[in-house]
């Protein structure tokens, strides 16, 4: 859920800015292929490549950019409409704070598990292990999942 106290009302940095500082941290990780791909704001994400030493083939992963809304008009005629400053701020800090999690030892792949691309969806848009474990929830088709006694 997005914040929506008065500290996070509006943002005056510019999206351009905020997707440089989020390709910056993505170098750090030795990240050079990425794209930010919006089909309209609500479909907005990052995919990007990574090589890991022994494997051949990259691997892809794809991140939602969240979609916040502001309001915008009258006291008694308010109507909403994206804000792309603060959506794409906030997923400067929420991308941010996961890549801060490799610092207390997690490794990039416990990270962005969740993100990592697994197919296509009927679109031709990427599938992510998150896109799948959702549209197996919502379904009703829970996971096999086996414990040992």
């Amino acid at each position: 859920m997005i914040p929506t106290g008065d500290a996070y009302k509006t943002s005056d940095v510019d999206p351009v800015r905020s997707r440089q500082e989020v390709e910056r941290l993505l170098e750090k990780q030795g990240v050079r292929n990425f794209v930010w791909k919006r089909d309209f704001p609500e479909n907005t994400y990052l995919a990007f490549e990574r090589r890991f030493e022994g494997i051949d083939k990259p691997l892809y992963y794809k991140v939602q950019v969240p979609f916040v809304e502001k309001e915008i008009g009258s006291k008694w005629n308010k109507t909403a409409e994206y804000d792309e400053k603060r959506a794409y701020r906030f997923f400067y800090h929420i991308f941010k704070a996961m890549l801060q999690n490799s610092e207390i030892g997690m490794d990039f792949e416990q990270i962005f598990g969740n993100y990592l691309v697994i197919g296509a969806l009927p679109d031709g848009s990427p599938m992510t292990v998150q896109d799948k474990i959702t549209t197996s929830l919502m379904d009703r088709k829970n996971p096999a999942l086996e414990f040992s006694k």
